[in-house]
Formats: C-alpha cells, structure tokens, sequence
C-alpha cells in the first residue's frame, strides 16, 4: 500500500491560494490545475482501496473448528496493523479534500470561474 503524501495536499492548497483574478487566464489555468488534481486524487484513492484486495481470502467461510481456528489466526495475522493505516490514511484523505475543496470553493468564488472539481 502507498502512503498518502498529505503534503502534496497542502502544496496544492497553497498553490490554489496564490492564483490572481488579475490574470487574464486564471479560470482557464484553475481548470486545468483541477483536472490534475482530480486524476491525482483518484489515483490516491484507487492505492487506498487496491489495498483491500489482499484481504479476500478472508470472506471464505471456514467449514471446522479446525478451519476456524486457522481463519482467526490469518486474520489477525493479517488485519491488525493494516487496518489501522487504512483508517488514517482515509482519514487524512477526508480531510485534506476538505480542506481543498475550502480553497476551491473560496478562490473559484473569487475568480468567478465555473470549475469542474475534483471528486472523491
């Protein structure tokens, strides 16, 4: 699994903060800036949730005790502390993305663009 760069996250916050209405093709930038942005994000959310797939072997249904046991143990073995990456990890992604979308919002209003955003 990769590792969410939030620092990228807020690189772009700062970037989307310094465009100027005084330019004359500050939408048109803006728009091409987000369309990046989108694709690096779903990029990010695609890692986070290909991680998951190392996980499918666990939706077999044990049929003993003695398959049980073995299906306990993987699972522990497996889940303890990929789990919990996963969680901060989409954690961070929430709230980077909305913290991003503030910005958006405030220099698209700004601007007076009309932006296709980027989505989770």
């Amino acid at each position: 699994m990769t590792s969410l760069n939030t620092d990228y996250f807020d690189k772009v916050i700062e970037k989307i903060n310094s465009f100027n209405k005084l330019e004359d093709k500050a939408c048109d930038e803006l728009q091409k800036y987000m369309d990046e942005l989108d694709a690096y994000i779903k990029k990010q959310l695609l890692a986070l949730l290909a991680s998951i797939t190392r996980y499918t072997d666990l939706l077999v249904n044990p049929t003993d005790l003695a398959s049980v046991i073995t299906w306990i143990n993987k699972m522990i073995a497996k889940i303890e502390g990929p789990i919990a990456k996963m969680e901060a990890e989409y954690t961070a992604l929430a709230l980077k993305y909305t913290e991003l979308m503030a910005a958006i919002n405030s220099v698209q209003s700004e601007l007076q663009c009309n932006l296709t955003l980027p989505s989770l």
